[in-house]
């Protein structure tokens, strides 16, 4: 396996604390491709049983409501996403964007269950990583619900500047 892409596995938080050796070990099962800027990854249609590896680029979900794009988050290389793949609920409505060139690794169920077997530590970090990113996101929903609108609002910005 090409070594460049054994070190851009590394750089995935799920991987980080593998040695060289096992990420040449689980390399070949774990195909990539790469996507330019404006490119979907997956749309609310996608049904597979894959979730993905942000290796190099940018990628933003989205949803759409009420015909306007809503950007749920932005995605930097070393994340990674569509694990609700993994969920018995169907529709789940985002889509994901390469916002850079980008590229994507691809982890089905089976292989990404196969690997667990092999290397337990994945499995506790997948764990560590989806609590780190709810947690995440029960904070963004209480700021939400709790703050007055400008306590919601990134530090320098004014309400002012959309008159």
């Amino acid at each position: 396996m090409d070594k460049d892409y054994t070190t851009l596995l590394s750089g995935v938080g799920l991987f980080a604390f593998l040695s060289q050796e096992q990420l040449g070990r689980i390399a070949y099962a774990i195909p990539a491709k790469s996507f330019e800027v404006g490119e979907h990854v997956f749309t609310p249609a996608y049904r597979g049983e894959v979730f993905f590896l942000l290796l190099e680029g940018r990628v933003r979900i989205y949803r759409l409501e009420g015909g306007q794009e809503v950007t749920i988050s932005v995605l930097e290389a070393g994340e990674m996403f569509g694990e609700a793949a993994f969920t018995s609920r169907e529709g789940k409505g985002s889509y994901a964007q390469a916002i850079a060139t980008s590229k994507i690794a691809f982890l089905n169920r089976s292989t990404f269950y196969r690997l667990i077997q092999r290397e337990p530590e994945l499995g506790i970090r997948t764990i560590e990583l989806l609590g780190e990113r709810l947690s995440f996101y029960e904070q963004r929903i209480a700021d939400m619900g709790l703050k007055k609108v400008p306590g919601r609002c990134r530090p320098g910005w004014r309400a002012s500047s959309f008159s």
